[in-house]
């Protein structure tokens, strides 16, 4: 039997999207012992909790703004990397996609494609976040791309939280 997909809009999503993430992280967390390279700066620092009250901040905002939440990535990646996210948008309606990371997080760049990976729009200003808010024009497959520019050695923790109006 195939799974039938669940959506949920606005912050009922939001709420289901953190439950079950922290749901998922408590058990992994509890049963992971310390590596023993892991950077004393990181250890027992409940970056997954910080970074879902970080999120969760976010899209209050830009609900006051008028927004909805569409959806939250998240994850962790090292200097140079990035994250491709591919979705459909639609015509006439305007999106928000705001990344942001850890405190080991220095510098983000964030890159809305449309459907030929021609560039859109980008916030690379070589900040701790990158926002982008853009009227779509045409309805289709468009690709975002996140990249961490720079970070601790060991890599940051980023979110990429998504809105429309």
């Amino acid at each position: 039997m195939k799974p039938l997909p669940l959506r949920f809009s606005g912050l009922r999503s939001l709420v289901l999207t953190l439950a079950l993430a922290v749901a998922l992280a408590a058990p992994l967390a509890a049963q992971a012992p310390q590596a023993m390279n892991t950077p004393a700066s990181i250890q027992g620092r409940p970056h997954n909790e910080d970074m879902l009250r970080y999120a969760f901040a976010v899209v209050r905002s830009l609900n006051e703004d008028g927004f909805q939440m569409r959806e939250l990535q998240n994850g962790r990646l090292h200097k140079g990397q990035s994250f491709y996210y591919s979705t459909q948008l639609s015509a006439g309606v305007e999106y928000y996609f705001y990344a942001a990371g850890d405190p080991d997080l220095h510098a983000i760049d964030l890159r809305l494609y449309d459907e030929q990976w021609q560039l859109v729009t980008a916030d690379t200003r070589q900040d701790k976040t990158a926002t982008l808010q853009y009227l779509i024009e045409w309805s289709g497959a468009y690709h975002l791309k996140v990249t961490v520019m720079d970070c601790n050695d060991y890599g940051a923790e980023w979110f990429l939280v998504s809105g429309y109006k």
